[in-house]
């Protein structure tokens, strides 16, 4: 594995053994990474695998879980994870998606002096507007550029972004360009309708007022696949 820079991984199960000395030996060079469908046996083996790629750019999570811990996190055994320099991270649908962006947030920034390097965040949250996700978004802010949300919904009334549009519409995200919000509906009124702009006004009134984002809601039939796409740079 030492010239291989993209890496997606299927798997049921995983536990500290593989995630952490086989990929500490073999995945210097890793740049992009995808964990479709696995399940860690805790959250440190999760740290010290993503730990294990030192020159990891794009973490993306797809119907990740790891098991949660009986009484308060140790923090003392999760991985160093200072070194790392993550720019992209996608979370589709991981297994309480926003609190585990939480933890994975709390592990990176332990020890830093400087903020995070996180540019682009995207999101398959059921709640967009969850006291977790709010709590996050802010730690990210000096150096998040887009956000992107992908929610499932029955129809329009579905979305729940208002808080969301408060959180980011802070003029503490200074650098921040774009926001999308994705419905992942079956309703082919809502995959047909031309445009969304009425919506982006009504649901995102305050960061459709602010200068030099881009705004949008839009509508999809099927869940983002983000290993399929490289990862787009700004």
């Amino acid at each position: 594995m030492t010239r291989v820079t993209r890496l997606r991984i299927h798997s049921r199960n995983w536990d500290a053994y593989l995630g952490d000395g086989y990929f500490r030996a073999h995945g210097r060079s890793l740049v992009h990474l995808t964990l479709d469908g696995v399940q860690l046996d805790s959250f440190t083996t999760f740290t010290y695998t993503i730990a294990a790629f030192p020159k990891l750019e794009s973490l993306s999570l797809l119907y990740v879980r790891w098991a949660a811990r009986l009484g308060p996190a140790r923090r003392e055994d999760w991985a160093d994870g200072r070194a790392l320099n993550l720019k992209t991270l996608r979370m589709g649908w991981v297994f309480s998606t926003t609190g585990k962006l939480k933890e994975i947030v709390e592990w990176l920034r332990r020890g830093r002096t400087s903020p995070l390097s996180i540019e682009r965040l995207a999101l398959g949250a059921t709640y967009p507007s969850d006291g977790d996700l709010l709590t996050v978004l802010p730690l990210l802010a000096p150096t998040l550029l887009h956000v992107e949300i992908f929610q499932r919904i029955h129809d329009i009334r579905g979305l729940l972004v208002q808080a969301l549009d408060a959180t980011l519409a802070d003029p503490h995200f200074v650098r921040l360009k774009s926001v999308t919000v994705t419905g992942i509906t079956y309703d082919s009124d809502l995959l047909n309708a031309a445009h969304y702009d009425a919506q982006v006004e009504e649901q995102l009134p305050l960061l459709a007022r602010r200068d030099g984002i881009e705004v949008s809601i839009k509508m999809a039939y099927q869940d983002p696949r983000w290993f399929e796409i490289p990862p787009v740079t700004s």
